[in-house]
């Protein structure tokens, strides 16, 4: 029987050491779920006993059934950077992200996904990215897109190719459904149909966390009988 990690982190947990197994094939390894939340407070699940309107059942289920972590600490007060360090498994300053307009994550970065890929493993991911070029990159584009020039409000408009470029898919990733409100770059569709595996953009109504938990489990039901690593990113949600 093969078991399944799941990891909710608002944190960044240490993920090293499993990125570096990853290197040593083994057969047959459990299935591994990462579920990041963005801008999630201290106070903000009733398994911390903190506020008592405060009511997230499901996921302290996941704190009695699992291992908590309760002394790790995120490596950046914003959602680019910490993700950035999860993702690689080291300090993203070591690598120069570090704030949202340092963005995009350099290609060549050794990433979970692309060590996992050298297990047998197959890697999803479902909603915010936020690790490509945005408006606010712009260093970034004065250097590799001179010709572009920053709006009234210092922001620049990053082409659609640059945004696939550095997607999710180019960081080892072999599909997902990401973005954050009704527009997604995605390789498969919310039936488990297989869309592109280069990825295509689609428009996808209803409501945001309910689409990225639609895309969550077409994923693993497709590939529930095989090892898979997924990631998920949005906002903290209480059922």
């Amino acid at each position: 029987m093969r078991h399944t990690l799941i990891i909710l982190t608002a944190l960044l947990l240490p993920p090293l050491a499993a990125a570096h197994a990853a290197d040593n094939p083994k057969p047959a390894g459990p299935n591994v779920i990462v579920i990041l939340t963005d801008d999630q407070g201290y106070a903000d699940l009733s398994s911390q006993h903190q506020l008592p309107d405060i009511k997230t059942p499901n996921i302290d289920a996941l704190a009695a059934q699992g291992v908590r972590m309760t002394a790790g600490y995120v490596t950046a007060p914003q959602c680019s950077p910490s993700r950035a360090g999860l993702i690689c498994g080291r300090y993203q300053q070591r690598f120069g992200l570090d704030t949202i307009p340092d963005n995009p994550m350099p290609l060549e970065e050794n990433t979970i996904p692309k060590r996992l890929k050298k297990a047998s493993y197959v890697s999803g991911m479902v909603g915010k990215w936020h690790l490509d070029p945005n408006p606010t990159c712009v260093k970034w584009a004065r250097k590799n897109l001179p010709q572009l020039k920053p709006g009234k409000n210092g922001s620049v408009a990053i082409p659609e190719e640059y945004l696939r470029q550095y997607s999710s898919l180019a960081q080892g990733f072999d599909e997902c459904f990401q973005g954050e409100m009704h527009q997604y770059f995605a390789t498969f569709g919310l039936d488990g149909r297989v869309l592109d595996p280069r990825g295509t953009m689609i428009q996808q109504s209803g409501y945001r966390l309910d689409t990225q938990t639609a895309a969550a489990l077409a994923f693993l039901k497709r590939h529930h009988d095989q090892p898979f690593a997924a990631a998920g990113d949005s906002e903290l949600r209480a059922e």
